[in-house]
């Protein structure tokens, strides 16, 4: 009988012990799941400041106008994208010219890039840009010309223009509600060769080529 009340306290110890450790294992997970969040939500906010800092230094931004935040997000791209060989010059170039342009190039001359040299060029035609630039700008103007966006090697393709990334452009800057969202072609970034840091991923919507659309 004793033996039998032993056999039953160690029974009960081990389940509580067992009940102890898968409570403190899903408190780890709700922990982990909690830290993910406020991660995702800090970045979030350090990026948004980024750009609302340099929006600030633009002329009238007082109100707001998406082409300023268009503009601001394709200067900070340079920071939050990834080029396989070692970069010392960011090129920033755009076909066409609109307001996202102007307010960019005012950016590049006047801001610069922390730890690179920076320039602006306008390109006369398409083909330029395989040798000429590391971020390309097309403005909507542009793009209705155009049926696809060739897939440059190390080359950043960005446009306002709806279903860019369907056309092969790799981020499509989307107005949504008063804001700006960019929306990652993440099949046509890989085929240019670049990588998007996790940072910018966490606060933009994705195109799925696979799933035919898109999603955060």
């Amino acid at each position: 009988m004793r033996m039998m009340f032993q056999y039953l306290a160690m029974l009960d110890h081990k389940q509580f012990s067992h009940k102890r450790f898968v409570d403190s294992k899903s408190e780890a997970f709700r922990s982990r799941g909690r830290l993910r969040i406020w991660v995702t939500q800090l970045v979030s906010c350090l990026f948004i400041f980024a750009i609302a800092k340099t929006e600030a230094a633009l002329p009238d931004s007082t109100n707001f106008a998406d082409y300023k935040i268009k503009a601001v997000y394709i200067h900070h791209f340079a920071n939050f994208v990834h080029w396989p060989n070692k970069l010392t010059d960011i090129r920033f170039c755009c076909l066409g010219r609109d307001s996202v342009t102007v307010t960019l190039e005012n950016l590049v001359q006047n801001k610069g890039i922390p730890g690179y040299a920076s320039s602006f060029i306008s390109l006369k035609n398409l083909s330029e840009a395989s040798n000429r630039c590391e971020i390309l700008y097309l403005t909507e103007r542009k793009m209705r010309k155009l049926q696809r966006i060739p897939q440059y090697e190390k080359v950043l393709t960005v446009s306002s223009n709806k279903g860019f990334t369907k056309q092969g452009g790799m981020i499509e800057l989307r107005s949504i509600n008063n804001q700006v969202k960019p929306v990652i072609g993440l099949d046509n970034v890989d085929r240019g060769r670049l990588t998007v840091s996790s940072q910018l991923l966490r606060i933009s919507l994705h195109h799925d080529v696979q799933k035919g659309g898109i999603h955060d």
